[in-house]
């Protein structure tokens, strides 16, 4: 790989999930120019014609194909289930190898893990893994909460596309807001930024509408649903 790849996604394994993925990365309300590597084994050249996806043909679990990756100058890792291994249980077993492999090989990296059978989770909670994510435990829960609130999927579906309506940034706290209440908060970011302030982010441990006297502190974090990036939330200084 170039020298100049920093702060890029390494994801690990094509599928049409990566396909969708990195579509989604490279829409307009993503970022069409975010550089992306792509590992897999099986494939000779990469599959998309895109010029800011860059493939490594290698096993992500060696260091050598991780290190021809750039792993150790990106941000974050996305390791997605291998969808030639018929049996799930397996495909979460590679997927955590892979995991275990990142981690190793630089451990500051975020990684995100495509999980397929929840009851495996802890397995890459061993790994360290940062945000295991369980595609057919949250279809569970989205169709029984659709059920009970009818629409609910649609509007997950659209909060969820890039390029469509409003969307959930993260962002950090302005110092100018610290030891507010979360409620404070919630009419401050509704009035003057036309966006709804949903949940807070501390310590790792996500707060999401909390009720009372709940005071924000200093390396916060808000999730905030806008239509666009609230750079002027970041920015924010009382008058």
């Amino acid at each position: 790989m170039s020298n100049v790849m920093q702060g890029h996604i390494v994801i690990c394994g094509w599928s049409p999930t990566a396909r969708g993925v990195i579509e989604q990365l490279h829409s307009a309300d993503g970022d069409p120019r975010r550089q992306i590597v792509l590992i897999d084994p099986h494939l000779d050249h990469c599959p998309l014609d895109d010029p800011y996806v860059y493939f490594v043909k290698g096993d992500p679990t060696l260091d050598e194909t991780l290190r021809r990756a750039d792993l150790k100058q990106a941000e974050t890792a996305i390791v997605l289930a291998d969808w030639n291994i018929a049996d799930l249980g397996l495909r979460d077993a590679k997927s955590t190898l892979i995991t275990l492999a990142i981690e190793n090989h630089h451990n500051d990296v975020y990684t995100v893990v495509e999980l397929m059978r929840s009851e495996n989770r802890h397995h890459l909670q061993r790994a360290d893994v940062d945000e295991p994510v369980c595609v057919a435990d949250l279809s569970q829960r989205m169709l029984v909460h659709a059920a009970l609130n009818h629409g609910l999927s649609k509007f997950f579906s659209d909060v969820l596309q890039f390029g469509e309506g409003s969307e959930i940034y993260k962002v950090a706290l302005p110092a100018a807001l610290e030891k507010s209440t979360f409620r404070e908060l919630v009419t401050l970011v509704s009035d003057k930024f036309q966006a709804i302030a949903l949940a807070v982010e501390r310590g790792g441990e996500i707060h999401c509408n909390p009720q009372g006297e709940f005071r924000l502190k200093p390396n916060d974090d808000l999730f905030v649903l806008a239509e666009e990036f609230p750079e002027a939330l970041v920015n924010y200084t009382p008058a």
